[in-house]
């Protein structure tokens, strides 16, 4: 899936995921609100945007209870544990994918 002629530069955006990371949090920001892409209308039928808008919205009611309960208990245990493990595991998870 990769292109052939990939330089090193290249190599080290993919696997430190920055594309993937832009996109998923503009789909984070987009989705609950009902803005979706024409690209992702392709995978998503018109009669189920209702439905991933839906979805959307619990997910981002959910980010934002633990986001609110960490700040109110002064913890950064959602960070340590959630945030953080996802952040550097995803280059490694991409590396280990592209081998």
């Amino acid at each position: 899936m990769l292109p052939r002629n990939m330089t090193v530069r290249d190599y080290v955006v993919y696997v430190f995921a920055f594309h993937f990371w832009k996109h998923s949090m503009a789909w984070l920001i987009k989705h609950p609100f009902g803005r979706i892409s024409e690209s992702q209308r392709y995978y998503i039928p018109v009669s189920e945007v209702p439905r991933a808008t839906r979805e959307a919205q619990i997910i981002m009611a959910f980010c934002l209870a633990v986001a609110a309960v960490s700040a109110y208990f002064f913890s950064w245990l959602a960070v340590w544990l959630w945030t953080l493990p996802r952040l550097v595991g995803e280059p490694f998870m991409r590396w280990i994918r592209v081998t």
